[in-house]
């Protein structure tokens, strides 16, 4: 199927699969031992922030399910934070966005 819009609202179970890059953006950021962290903004301003599951520390894949109340149309914008163990602190170089259409009533 084919869709201007990445999910829609109210959908369950949606899934992101990202893998984190080093600041030059070309070689793989191994996140193993890391704490990694998703955050968007919701339309009043109020910010959310969830834990992102490791599903690879060497190769960088990681992973957020998202809730049912948590997807918002029209677009979603978030961005991603990864604390290495040696406290060290990397922020996605710009935000992720997700077109979001609203359901059909």
């Amino acid at each position: 199927m084919i869709s201007p819009h990445d999910i829609v609202a109210s959908d369950k179970g949606i899934q992101i699969l990202l893998t984190a890059y080093q600041s030059d953006g070309i070689t793989i950021l191994d996140v193993t031992g890391s704490t990694v962290t998703i955050r968007w903004a919701l339309a009043d301003g109020t910010v959310e922030e969830r834990a992102m599951t490791i599903v690879d520390g060497p190769t960088g894949q990681v992973q957020y399910t998202f809730a049912t109340d948590e997807i918002i149309a029209p677009v979603m914008e978030f961005e991603v934070t990864v604390v290495r163990p040696d406290g060290a602190e990397i922020t996605s170089k710009g935000t992720f966005t997700l077109a979001v259409r609203s359901r059909l009533a």
